[in-house]
């Protein structure tokens, strides 16, 4: 007699709300600003940088960290990946606290 598979219940992707997304548009940009400031890009002229969210899951907000001079050719740049609890979205913390947060 044949056993049936068990069945595996997928976790259902949770939309980030509008509350969660507006956040963390903030916290990407103090973000850019801080990263901007320690990697010591500031005393370049034309020296940038960025961070986006790359992706996410109910648990993990992934951030794709990048920067640099302009001008620079894709592979002269740096770039690292970082992660967000999301949870720290929907906390009483402020931006700065937040940003705190991030796991490089």
């Amino acid at each position: 007699m044949k056993k049936k598979a068990k069945k595996v219940k997928k976790e259902t992707l949770k939309q980030l709300t509008d509350k969660e997304l507006e956040i963390l548009k903030e916290v990407l940009a103090k973000y850019e600003v801080s990263a901007y400031k320690s990697t010591g890009i500031h005393s370049y002229r034309c020296g940038f940088a960025t961070a986006d969210m790359g992706d996410y899951d109910n648990d993990t907000i992934y951030i794709d960290l990048k920067w640099g001079q302009l001008g620079d050719a894709d592979e002269d740049l740096d770039h690292i990946e970082c992660t967000l609890e999301r949870k720290e979205l929907t906390s009483k913390k402020t931006v700065n606290k937040i940003v705190n947060c991030i796991q490089e």
